[in-house]
């Protein structure tokens, strides 16, 4: 991650800057609300840090407002338009697909495996159910098989142990997805 800039950063955020994982900002910050104002916070004092819109599109993906995650993911990409082989992209995809929009989600996620980025099982999830309820069956069956491969027991009942900090309800519209798609119950 990028550190910060020279900008006079207060101390509770100061961490934020170097935090190395997303699992890290919620062991610091469990709290939703306190996580998307620190983040909020970070973009204001770092406007054109990538990295750091990133956090926050995050952040407001997990807190359940996945179009401002959308916006926010679109400006670190524009920021850094080299990182599409990072986590953008995907973050992208993930913010799609809990706005409702599985066909944007699907191709967020399909450019990213386009330009060489590592395919994490979480990630495999939603897209294959992106797919599934975007109506292209053909491509989530690969996925599924893909997914299998790696996890040979994954299934609907189990897929929340590798799709973490996404909303019951976004497991649930997976699932289906999933279902129609043919993963194992």
């Amino acid at each position: 991650m990028k550190k910060a800039s020279s900008t006079k950063v207060p101390a509770r955020l100061k961490r934020l800057f170097d935090i190395a994982s997303f699992t890290e900002l919620f062991t610091i910050l469990p709290n939703r609300d306190d996580a998307v104002a620190a983040a909020k916070q970070a973009v204001e004092l770092q406007p054109g840090d990538a990295e750091t819109h990133h956090f926050y599109a995050r952040c407001l993906v997990w807190a359940g407002f996945a179009d401002q995650a959308c916006d926010e993911t679109k400006i670190a990409l524009r920021l850094d338009p080299e990182t599409v082989q990072g986590p953008y992209l995907n973050s992208l995809g993930r913010s799609e697909f809990a706005a409702g929009r599985y066909a944007e989600s699907m191709n967020a996620f399909a450019r990213h495996a386009a330009h060489g980025g590592p395919s994490y099982l979480g990630n495999l999830v939603l897209w294959a159910a992106a797919c599934s309820l975007s109506g292209n069956m053909g491509k989530a069956r690969e996925l599924i098989r893909e997914m299998l491969q790696e996890k040979p027991d994954l299934c609907l009942e189990n897929m929340s142990e590798v799709r973490h900090y996404v909303s019951e309800s976004e497991l649930e519209i997976a699932r289906r997805g999933l279902r129609e798609a043919g993963l194992p119950q």
